[in-house]
């Protein structure tokens, strides 16, 4: 799988900077003293047929005060 640039998310932007990217859901982290992001929430999907996710989407942890940490590209459970 080629992983590329996706929603100008980098490294250490800030909290507000995520946001003003339009993540499709936000809520705390349980990792970092701060939110998690998810973007393109809709490319995890899986189907009676198949189980496995066929793509994976963009998952942001952001400190407060350090901001963004990681950048992970994985299956977004929604439970």
């Amino acid at each position: 799988m080629d992983v590329i640039a996706e929603f100008d998310l980098a490294i250490g932007m800030s909290v507000d900077e995520v946001r003003a990217s339009g993540p499709d859901e936000e809520f705390a982290s349980p990792y970092e003293n701060g939110p998690r992001f998810i973007f393109a929430d809709d490319r995890s999907f899986t189907s009676e047929d198949d189980p496995q996710p066929q793509q994976v989407s963009v998952i942001v942890d952001a400190d407060d005060d350090a901001g963004v940490v990681t950048i992970a590209y994985q299956y977004a459970s929604k439970l």
